[in-house]
C-alpha cells in the first residue's frame, strides 16, 4: 500500500493533526525502529481521535470509511474548490486528484485486523461496525451528516479509480466542501488581526411555526427570506424586542426551513 504522505492535493498541513499521525502509524507498525510499545500506545490514541471526531460528528457504521470520507470533504484544495457547486471541471488538476483518490481506494481497502494483531490492539475491528448514540453527537447538520455517511458506504463499494473520483466530486457540486460547504449557518467573530467567519455547529431543529403569535413579524420575515434565496431585492433585517419574545428562535427557524 502507498503512502499517504504520497498524497499531492490531499495533505494535511497541521502535523499534529489526526490524519498525519494515522498515516504515520500506517507506514510505521510494522517497522522495527520503533519499540512495540510506543506503537501500540500510538495506536491507542489514533484509535482513542478517530472516534471521538467521528462520534462528535454522528458517524456511524464503518467508522474507518467516514473518517477518510470525511477528510476528503473537508479538504479544501485546488481540485475541491475547482468542482464546488460546479461539478467535474477539466484541466490537469485531474490528474493530480485521480492520483490522490488512487491512495484513497489503498486506504479504504486497508485491513484492520492487520494492524490489530500486530500491535496487540484487538479492538481496532470494532470500527467497522460503529453503532451511534442518538443525541450524543455536537454537529446538528444531520442532512451532511447523512450524506458523509453515505457517500463513505458508496466510496466502498467503488470498483475503480474512476467511479470513486465521481462520487467524492458529485458531493462537492452538491453540497460543497470545507467549513463554509459542510454547515448551516455562520457568524463573525472579530479579533484583532480582522472579521472571521466561524460555522456554528449547534442550531435547534425549531420551526416558525413552533412560534405562537407574531404572525406579522414572522410572515415579513419570511417574505424577505424568499426574496433573497429567489435572487430578487432583500434588505438586511434587524429583529428587536424583549428578552425571550422570540428573535432568535425566528432566525433557527428561518435557517432550517431554507437551508436546503
Amino acid at each position: 500500500m502507498r503512502s499517504g504522505k504520497e498524497l499531492a492535493l490531499y495533505r494535511e498541513e497541521d502535523r499534529d493533526g489526526l490524519f498525519p499521525q494515522l498515516i504515520w502509524l500506517l507506514d510505521n507498525y510494522e517497522s522495527e525502529d520503533f519499540s512495540g510499545e510506543d506503537l501500540r500506545t500510538m495506536g491507542y490514541e489514533v484509535l482513542h481521535q478517530l472516534i471521538e471526531v467521528c462520534a462528535s460528528h454522528g458517524f456511524e457504521g464503518n467508522l474507518w470509511h467516514a473518517y477518510l470520507t470525511f477528510v476528503m470533504v473537508n479538504h479544501e484544495n485546488a481540485y475541491s474548490t475547482a468542482c464546488e457547486i460546479r461539478g467535474e471541471v477539466e484541466g490537469s488538476i485531474n490528474r493530480f486528484a485521480r492520483h490522490d483518490f488512487e491512495i484513497f481506494r489503498e486506504l479504504f481497502a486497508f485491513d484492520l485486523q492487520r494492524l490489530a494483531d500486530t500491535l496487540g490492539i484487538d479492538v481496532w475491528p470494532a470500527i467497522r461496525d460503529y453503532h451511534r448514540v442518538e443525541g450524543n453527537d455536537k454537529v446538528f447538520n444531520t442532512r451532511i451528516r447523512d450524506s458523509i455517511v453515505d457517500l463513505s458506504i458508496r466510496l466502498g463499494q467503488c470498483s475503480d479509480v474512476e467511479e470513486f473520483q465521481q462520487a467524492v466530486t458529485a458531493f462537492y457540486r452538491d453540497y460543497g466542501v470545507g467549513k463554509l460547504g459542510l454547515h448551516k449557518a455562520f457568524r463573525i467573530a472579530h479579533k484583532k488581526e480582522g472579521a472571521e467567519i466561524l460555522p456554528i455547529t449547534n442550531i435547534a431543529h425549531v420551526k416558525l411555526d413552533d412560534l405562537v403569535g407574531y404572525e406579522l413579524a414572522k410572515e415579513k420575515l419570511t417574505a424577505n427570506t424568499e426574496a433573497f434565496v429567489k435572487g430578487r431585492p432583500a434588505n438586511n433585517c434587524l429583529l428587536y424586542g424583549d428578552a425571550g419574545t422570540g428573535k432568535s428562535t425566528s432566525i433557527k427557524a428561518i435557517i432550517n426551513q431554507y437551508y436546503s
